[in-house]
């Protein structure tokens, strides 16, 4: 059985933890990714590097596109999401992960990577060299709620999300992307050590929505399609029976459902 370590990439070479403590939302997905690295600019500070990194590439048109399907936008009193990194609007949304570092998952043999190079284009350089793999595939997009309890460098790491989400004072929804979702839930409700949010966070809505990564692209259509919104659309399913299409229908009907009382308090 092959055993993995997971390796937390150091502040010192990449932090976007950016406060927002008027933040109405926040969108949380599992942990930075290669997409996001890749944009890192040293010196640059993390609220900057938040603006620029933060769901960036393809991933970015994908979110605002479903924010703009369930009135996110009307909610924040903005003509389109697409503007929540612009300055003047950027500080509207808190934009997290579970994992706000990044996390690399390497067989044992391989570890010593993450612990001999100084920079991020170093040890994603290495990695790639040394074993013929994807870059994207260098960080991890998933991950077990299990695999962040019983890991002690897993647990400082989500302390810095737990620790931005209680400062982040006058939420009114928070939205998981895809399995985010599932661990954040557990997370509430079964605290990791010491990190138990007091009551005030079961009170938000928190909506799930699909991962916005262009592979989850079937999922995301069927998302958009279910909002009778073609603005919105990139283009129609082409399988209504799929598994895929059938829950993106179904993460859209629940994530209306969810906003509908906050809505109408608008």
């Amino acid at each position: 059985m092959t055993k993995y370590h997971y390796s937390v990439v150091s502040n010192s070479l990449f932090d976007i933890d950016a406060s927002a403590p008027n933040a109405e939302i926040a969108i949380v997905g599992i942990s930075p990714g290669s997409a996001q690295t890749k944009l890192y600019e040293h010196g640059r500070g993390p609220e900057k590097n938040n603006q620029k990194c933060a769901f960036a590439g393809s991933m970015r048109e994908n979110l605002y596109l479903m924010l703009n399907s369930l009135s996110i936008n009307k909610l924040l009193g903005i003509e389109s999401c697409e503007s929540l990194w612009d300055n003047g609007v950027f500080g509207k949304a808190v934009f997290t992960s579970l994992l706000p570092n990044p996390v690399v998952r390497t067989k044992e043999e391989v570890e010593s990577i993450i612990k001999k190079w100084s920079r991020l284009e170093e040890m994603a350089d290495k990695y790639q060299e040394d074993h013929n793999d994807n870059i994207s595939g260098f960080y991890i997009s998933q991950i077990s709620y299990n695999a962040i309890k019983s890991n002690e460098n897993l647990k400082q790491n989500y302390m810095r999300f737990f620790n931005r989400i209680k400062s982040t004072k006058k939420l009114r929804v928070i939205i998981a992307l895809g399995t985010a979702y599932n661990v954040l839930i557990k997370a509430i409700n079964e605290p990791i050590g010491d990190f138990a949010f007091d009551g005030s966070i079961k009170t938000i809505p928190i909506i799930r929505i699909p991962h916005a990564s262009g592979a989850n692209m079937e999922q995301i259509n069927a998302f958009l399609y279910k909002s009778n919104n073609k603005t919105f659309m990139h283009k129609k399913p082409k399988n209504f029976s799929s598994i895929k299409v059938k829950k993106g229908e179904v993460l859209y009907v629940d994530a209306v459902k969810k906003l509908k009382s906050i809505m109408q308090k608008q």
